[in-house]
């Protein structure tokens, strides 16, 4: 139950004729049922902060709170609890394992105990290994008190391909999915970067794909890139849904050269071709708009750049092909 989000409450429960707490939608009572007994003969409602716990407020109405001292005023308990800790047992792949339980964890999510959406009107909508609420827990199957669900990362009931998968008591157990895909692939091309002679020449790559670890890789600087650098680089998955939608931001540094500045020294382009995806464009015809040039049926984009400019541009995209080879191949020519 917990504190409505709309509407009246107040602040302490009424009782039963055994003392027991009648709704729980009083902020004592969502207290109690987020930690049972541990407001019965409270009477202040600083007795009720202090038993209160800082991942159970919804920071849709409590705002950010760093202590308990944050917490000055009866409408900030809204919505409480909204993230209740929890121990679940999980298994990536197989429903029958997470219910052995051959894996638990402490979780937070916003139901007082794990709800599958088919059994009750909402269910389990948030499944977080942090009192934050973020990140989402990884994908796979989630156990406790005898039934599981399976969880795709962001919601609950469709795998990574989109099939359904029901919840279900764990005595009928026995459902499997696929695993979500570790890696890029084995190639994963990050980029070539071909020069003019110049050896002081330093880009820099920022990689900001759903599902996958930021990161962040330098291009040249060094001796060997005079006749141009190849480079290959893989980023880790971060338990996240890999939805083939991303970013990819590319910035030319400062060389390291008697001028060192971050403009061009020649006329040149930046080129990305992605794997089974299309690159985001707002309808321009040129890259003067904020927008890469397409081609190849979006799966191309081009920026390009004249002698004495800066350069930090985007590449937006969707539906990128995890591919088992290069899932994307970056070109840098400056020259």
């Amino acid at each position: 139950m917990g504190v409505p989000i709309s509407g009246s409450f107040t602040i302490f429960e009424e009782t039963d004729s055994n003392g027991n707490f009648i709704s729980n939608t009083s902020i004592q009572g969502a207290i109690n049922e987020a930690n049972p007994g541990s407001v019965n003969n409270d009477t202040k409602f600083s007795e009720l902060i202090a038993a209160s716990t800082l991942h159970s407020f919804n920071p849709a109405f409590s705002g950010t709170l760093n202590t308990l001292s944050d917490v000055t005023k009866a409408s900030q308990y809204r919505g409480y609890p909204y993230l209740s800790q929890v121990t679940l047992c999980y298994h990536q792949t197989s429903s029958t394992s997470a219910c052995s339980c051959g894996t638990s964890g402490t979780y937070y999510i916003d139901t007082t105990s794990l709800q599958a959406a088919n059994n009750f009107s909402n269910g389990t909508t948030v499944i977080s290994a942090n009192t934050s609420g973020s990140p989402l827990a990884p994908a796979g199957f989630y156990s406790a008190g005898g039934a599981f669900l399976y969880w795709n990362g962001t919601s609950q009931g469709t795998d990574i391909n989109g099939n359904t998968v029901n919840a279900a008591d764990c005595s009928n157990s026995g459902v499997t999915v696929p695993a979500p895909s570790s890696w890029f692939g084995s190639g994963n091309l990050i980029g070539h970067f071909g020069t003019t002679d110049f050896a002081t020449l330093n880009w820099k790559v920022n990689l900001q794909i759903d599902g996958y670890m930021q990161k962040n890789v330098t291009i040249g600087g060094t001796s060997q890139c005079i006749n141009g650098c190849a480079y290959n680089s893989q980023s880790r998955p971060n338990n996240n849904t890999i939805t083939g939608s991303g970013s990819i931001t590319v910035t030319r540094l400062a060389d390291s050269s008697s001028n060192s500045n971050n403009q061009v020294n020649d006329d040149g382009d930046v080129v990305l071709t992605v794997s089974g995806g299309t690159i985001s464009h707002n309808g321009g015809t040129s890259d003067t708009d904020g927008n890469p040039i397409r081609t190849l049926n979006n799966t191309r984009g081009v920026y390009t750049f004249d002698q004495g400019e800066t350069f930090s541009k985007t590449f937006n995209f969707t539906n990128l092909k995890v591919a088992d080879g290069d899932t994307f191949q970056l070109d840098i020519i400056e020259g």
